[in-house]
């Protein structure tokens, strides 16, 4: 018989997982940063050629779309890079792809927005990754939960690539940059941006509502 999933409160982490620090996640996570970055450009790349070969694709397919395909595409091209290393586990839940290093961090890759927080319906699955809690997708999983995210820029520009480590679904504990277009640290060809995070523009406008004559 099948023991039952505990009921997550937020204050279970603080009992059952240890979130690790900013330091002690940069050593683990640097072997890995460069074929991370050139992955995620490879993947962003393939889909801008694919929108690019239409103008009707770019108009038709919502962000949403378009950041399901770089996904997809990263994870695909990113999977062999990590399976069958020393301290690697790779864990599949439905589409989401879970890359665990060394027990002690659970990576997983998203679109950010531009306060650095990824957008999700709040499963139970997310829950426990947004609270730091994953024990509560395995039971022996006391790793970090970490999220690899990039914030989209105008276009078809990238603003930046991110470590996060989330606190709940609206803050993180710390973030690691590795490639911001505000710290001169260019990602691809893109015009200057201020240091502040462009705010989101809505992907459609609402129609104007005119009066009648």
């Amino acid at each position: 018989m099948a023991l039952p999933v505990p009921c997550y409160t937020p204050s279970m982490s603080k009992v059952f997982s240890s979130v690790i620090n900013e330091n002690d996640a940069r050593k683990i996570l640097e072997p890995w940063m460069e074929m991370m970055r050139k992955n995620f450009r490879l993947a962003w790349d393939w889909v801008q050629e694919i929108l690019s070969d239409d103008p009707e694709r770019r108009a038709t397919f919502p962000s949403s779309t378009v950041s399901a395909m770089v996904y997809d595409r990263f994870t695909r091209l990113v999977q062999p890079d990590f399976d069958g290393k020393r301290g690697v586990t790779i864990k599949k839940i439905g589409r989401m792809v879970l890359i665990r290093i060394d027990n002690k961090i659970s990576l997983r890759f998203k679109r950010l927005d531009r306060r650095l927080r990824s957008g999700n319906v709040p499963t139970k699955t997310q829950k426990a990754i947004y609270h730091n809690a994953n024990y509560l997708i395995d039971v022996t999983d006391r790793s970090t939960a970490i999220t690899f995210g990039y914030v989209p820029g105008h276009g078809d520009h990238v603003r930046g690539l991110y470590f996060t480590c989330p606190k709940n679904f609206r803050a993180n504990h710390w973030m690691i940059v590795v490639d911001d277009q505000a710290a001169s640290a260019v990602l691809f060809t893109e015009p200057p941006t201020p240091v502040e995070l462009p705010s989101m523009t809505p992907l459609i406008a609402a129609p104007k509502v005119e009066a009648n004559d």
